[in-house]
């Protein structure tokens, strides 16, 4: 695929969330079986807001409302993803400051999971 030169396999990095911000697509392949579970990995890219290239072997659960995102099969073939990660980085990006604030009043965010909780167990 000519790739070489295009990618780098960074291995363990503590500035995770600079170097998502300086990326254009987060893509997320996975075999359909068995799913992955609750992707971490995705919430950051989606805090990072970045649009999401993600096959249909990873769980909606982590896909927050707002985001930009597409799910395909493996099967589509590389043409369709390529063509679909285009689209997707065509979209208007989200401003970060959307994204927490959405994020901050989301069963995510450890805050409004505890309040939540608290006001059903006390209400």
């Amino acid at each position: 695929m000519g790739l070489g030169t295009k990618i780098q396999f960074l291995g363990w990095c503590d500035n995770l969330p600079d170097i998502m911000k300086s990326c254009d697509l987060f893509l997320l392949p996975h075999v359909e079986r068995p799913k992955e579970g609750l992707g971490l990995v995705l919430l950051e890219a989606q805090l990072a807001s970045l649009p999401l290239l993600i096959s249909t072997g990873i769980a909606k659960d982590p896909i927050l409302p707002w985001s930009h995102y597409s799910r395909l099969s493996l099967n589509e073939g590389t043409d369709v993803w390529v063509k679909k990660g285009f689209k997707l980085m065509q979209q208007e990006k989200l401003e970060t400051d959307f994204v927490l604030n959405k994020y901050k009043n989301s069963p995510f965010d450890m805050g409004f999971a505890i309040k939540d909780l608290l006001t059903n167990i006390y209400s």
